[in-house]
């Protein structure tokens, strides 16, 4: 292990990762990368990271993304800094229930201002033509920002920091726009641009605030090599995808990473079984092989082969069973068992034939 390797393994407190589980943070950081489209231009950065996992890169790589006037990066920010926030206390529950009950109040009362914009936007005599598009826009500013407000709260009720500082980054892009420069400025009100001002002010502190709350990724210690052997898979397949989108590729491998990024994320929930994410990965490779013959290039279609195969591999590795319905769940999974799964012996939760 070398000096940056092993600086990334110095504590900082008890829960401080190894680098196998900051290699799965990194990870999802491209994964995430590669699904916003304003944040596409961080994956070569994200890329080197994930190959090479170096505590000082990646303070610097979070600075700089959170530096940025693009939120797409500062989600990908908000996700790195789970590999470097391990020491920070949770918020005390008190306080961020508290503040979770004003943000839906403020919530609450963005929507009410977007409801009455609509109404307004409906009266004929009231509303030009000509008034629409720039009403139209004031309008869809203050649906995000309100909608945006709502989402904070849903992932404060989890614990889902990373998730709420996404949101609530998202809440006051959206309460600084334009457009709701615009909606201050169209009514020449001075009372409602003050009360636009004070919406304003308290999503600032609200931002402000969250974000100095923990990322958090909790990694199930005992799925850390199943997560690293398809993310691996999964992120090889993302990048064949940006690399050209109008690849014939594209429409082969579009929904097996789909399914490589459900079955990831449900390898990251204790909540969820391991069967569970294994059917992911079944379905994913079933539509990988079917897809192949659609693949004219020789060296892409062997590159599919071999991560084809690499997923065979995981799911035959993994705890599996087949839909608890039978005939409803999918062929390219089903097809992987007995011909016979719901004979006497195969047991769902409840009575086999033996124990009735």
């Amino acid at each position: 292990m070398n000096d940056d390797a092993e600086r990334m393994l110095t504590p900082l407190g008890v829960n401080t990762m190894d680098e196998s589980e900051v290699k799965i943070v990194i990870g999802q950081a491209v994964g995430r990368a590669y699904n916003l489209d304003r944040a596409e231009k961080s994956i070569p950065m994200l890329q080197r990271l994930f190959e090479e996992p170096q505590r000082t890169e990646l303070e610097r790589a979070s600075s700089e993304l959170l530096a940025s006037d693009n939120f797409d990066e500062h989600t990908v920010a908000f996700i790195l800094q789970a590999s470097l926030q391990t020491d920070l206390p949770n918020p005390a529950p008190i306080d961020w229930r508290d503040l979770a009950l004003d943000i839906r109040e403020l919530e609450n009362t963005v929507a009410d201002y977007m409801y009455r914009l609509e109404r307004e936007m409906e009266n004929k005599d009231k509303v030009t033509e000509s008034d629409k598009p720039a009403m139209a826009e004031m309008h869809d500013a203050l649906r995000e920002w309100a909608n945006s407000l709502g989402s904070v709260v849903s992932h404060m009720r989890e614990e889902n920091w990373i998730e709420a500082k996404v949101e609530v980054d998202k809440a006051f892009y959206a309460s600084q726009s334009q457009a709701i420069d615009a909606l201050k400025t169209f009514y020449e009100n001075p009372i409602l641009a003050e009360v636009i001002d004070r919406f304003r002010d308290k999503t600032k502190q609200f931002h402000e605030t969250i974000l100095r709350y923990p990322s958090r990724m909790i990694i199930p210690k005992d799925r850390v090599k199943t997560i690293l052997d398809v993310q691996a898979v999964y992120l090889r397949l993302q990048q064949l995808y940006f690399e050209d989108r109008n690849r014939e590729a594209n429409q082969v491998i579009g929904y097996p990473i789909e399914k490589l990024g459900d079955a990831i994320d449900f390898l990251l929930q204790t909540s969820k079984r391991l069967e569970t994410a294994n059917y992911e990965i079944g379905l994913g490779v079933g539509n990988l092989r079917r897809g192949l013959p659609k693949i004219n290039d020789p060296a892409l279609r062997r590159v599919l082969v071999d991560l084809a195969d690499r997923l065979d591999t995981i799911f035959s590795s993994l705890p599996a069973e087949p839909w608890p319905m039978k005939d409803y769940g999918h062929p390219d999974v089903e097809s992987r068992f007995d011909s016979d799964p719901y004979g006497p012996t195969y047991n769902h939760g409840e009575q086999t034939k033996d124990e009735t």
